[in-house]
């Protein structure tokens, strides 16, 4: 029988994990297209990049997902972490365009095995009334380390400009052996370690071999799509809004996302004691109607601080609605079914992260920038509705 201290040490093993290698995120996102620019890269091939990092998380998580459910949890992260730690010797490496093309499908296989195997781990040593909590702390850590690694590389680039990016990846792949050490320290959890009676077949909490045929499962890919979609269109047109129309320098650009660095860094966990207030799908609801609210307000704000304060609030408010999201999707949910359900799910949030970029360049160019924020949270008041279907659904079971 699981212990409350055996969930925590594992729990924070793997966390601190987390934290350790996503140090490269935040820096790459932002380098990157600089350092592959640098080698010779056209633009088509700088986009191939990250186009290249989405498709791996799209295409991986659901193969994984079922993968660590019928070979083990613990073999997978071990695998995640040695991939990470390839992805940045490669980076420090790489010369050429091809180089940097091999790095960074590394570093997607690596991010799309490790985000899904953290989360099924927290899930698999948590009971369902703590585990929004666990979950919001991976996000944290994530958040976390992106930010410090960030942090560190963009030190040394200032230090150190001709060699910057190869010291940074150096650093992060000293990191990643650490974050190895701790995987092999981390233990298997076992098939009973949180109660997995399927209290139904049909409900959106069910969680079967054929949960994705049921009409609640159907729901949550839905919802999972949608709201990611809306989120990912106004990224890209929210820093271009604050150039164009405030006449932000490119000096205040990356100050104009800290808040919501931040807010992702510190809420997620705090999800769980909305919960225990607002139940499930009251902290669902009240995290997309309050960032469908901000969208929609933000192209009327002729303040760029006001701006600012409003993409932050609808940032805190995906910050606390994202872990009770993730735990609809495991609760009741098999041992060994976790890891294939959350894959699932985490495929449609790759779709909506792929298209949702797109849709907003498209409706940037065909009409303004002013249109993608409310269509935006159009979509996420689209998510609102499917909540209220799916608690409409789950009270009749």
């Amino acid at each position: 029988m699981i212990t409350d201290l055996q969930a925590v040490s594992q729990t924070r093993r793997v966390q601190l994990i987390l934290l350790l290698v996503s140090a490269p995120g935040f820096f790459a996102g932002f380098i990157l297209p600089l350092q592959a620019r640098s080698l010779g890269a056209s633009n088509l091939e700088i986009g191939g990049l990250f186009s290249l990092f989405n498709l791996m998380l799209i295409l991986l998580r659901p193969l994984a997902g079922t993968a660590m459910d019928r070979f083990g949890r613990r073999r997978f992260l071990m695998l995640a972490v040695s991939v990470f730690l390839l992805s940045n010797f490669f980076y420090a490496t790489a010369g050429s365009v091809p180089a940097i093309y091999g790095a960074r499908l590394l570093h997607g296989l690596a991010t799309g095995f490790i985000l899904l195997i953290a989360d099924v781990l927290v899930s698999d040593w948590y009971q369902q009334t703590d585990r929004s909590y666990a979950l919001g702390r991976n996000l944290e850590m994530q958040t976390r380390g992106s930010i410090a690694g960030a942090t560190v590389g963009f030190t040394l680039l200032g230090i150190v400009p001709d060699l910057g990016w190869q010291i940074a990846f150096a650093a992060f792949s000293l990191a990643a052996v650490g974050a190895l050490w701790l995987a092999m320290t981390v233990t298997e959890p076992p098939a009973d370690a949180t109660g997995q009676a399927d209290k139904s077949s049909g409900g959106p909490g069910s969680g079967g071999p054929d949960a994705l045929l049921t009409p609640g499962f159907s729901a949550i890919c839905f919802l999972t799509c949608i709201t990611t979609a809306g989120l990912a269109a106004v990224q890209p047109v929210y820093v271009i809004w604050l150039q164009e129309h405030f006449r932000w320098p490119v000096s205040l650009l990356a100050l104009a996302l800290l808040p919501a660095g931040i807010a992702f860094a510190l809420l997620p966990s705090r999800s769980s004691r909305l919960i225990g207030l607002f139940r499930i799908y009251g902290v669902m609801g009240m995290g997309l109607g309050i960032s469908a609210t901000a969208y929609l307000l933000m192209p009327a704000i002729d303040s760029a601080v006001g701006f600012v304060m409003l993409y932050t609030l609808a940032a805190a408010s995906l910050a606390v609605y994202e872990p009770a999201r993730k735990q609809l999707v495991f609760r009741d949910t098999l041992y060994y079914h976790r890891g294939g359900r959350l894959g699932r799910t985490e495929l449609f949030a790759g779709i909506g992260a792929t298209a949702g970029p797109l849709a907003g360049g498209w409706l940037a160019d065909q009409w303004s920038g002013a249109v993608v924020f409310p269509v935006a949270g159009a979509a996420l008041l689209f998510g609102l509705l499917t909540v209220f279907y799916l608690h409409h659904i789950d009270a009749d079971r």
